[in-house]
């Protein structure tokens, strides 16, 4: 039995490993990545394939930058015992004084908040509270969320 099983097992094994195997054709290489950028959006595409639709309007296989959960502190500063954090358009987190966390983005001069952390652009743009001044203030624990200009 052992002998009838390597004559068979052999070639055969030879065999499927010459042949490589099928797959989707999506060419995908673990070291490929392109970076592309559309509207202000960047998206980062892991195959070639991809990084065509992409280039073409479909980057719906490629990661966004807008889907990557926003994990930086904002910066503070504090001026007459006011708090004052910078929020970017890159997104931040906030630790506030009563350990209450807030991510916080800014468009266009709109300030963008959710309270918590583990949030990504998409949902603060679609679910965070809108403050077009920019800022945001705190009269409970003197501290302010602002605009930055990073």
């Amino acid at each position: 039995m052992k002998k009838i099983f390597l004559l068979l097992g052999i070639p055969c094994s030879v065999l499927l490993s010459a042949c490589g195997g099928g797959g989707s054709g999506d060419n995908v290489n673990s070291s490929y990545s392109k970076t592309i950028i559309k509207n202000g959006v960047t998206y980062e595409c892991k195959s070639e394939n991809a990084a065509k639709l992409c280039e073409n309007g479909n980057c719906t296989s490629c990661e966004s930058s807008l889907d990557r959960v926003i994990t930086a502190a904002c910066s503070s500063s504090v001026n007459a015992g006011q708090t004052l954090y910078a929020v970017t358009n890159a997104g931040c987190v906030a630790s506030m004084k009563n350990s209450n966390k807030i991510t916080g983005y800014c468009v266009t001069g709109t300030l963008k908040l959710l309270t918590g952390s583990g949030y990504t652009l998409n949902q603060l743009s679609n679910k965070g509270t809108a403050y077009a001044s920019g800022e945001f203030n705190s009269a409970a624990t003197l501290e302010t969320l602002r605009c930055s200009n990073s």
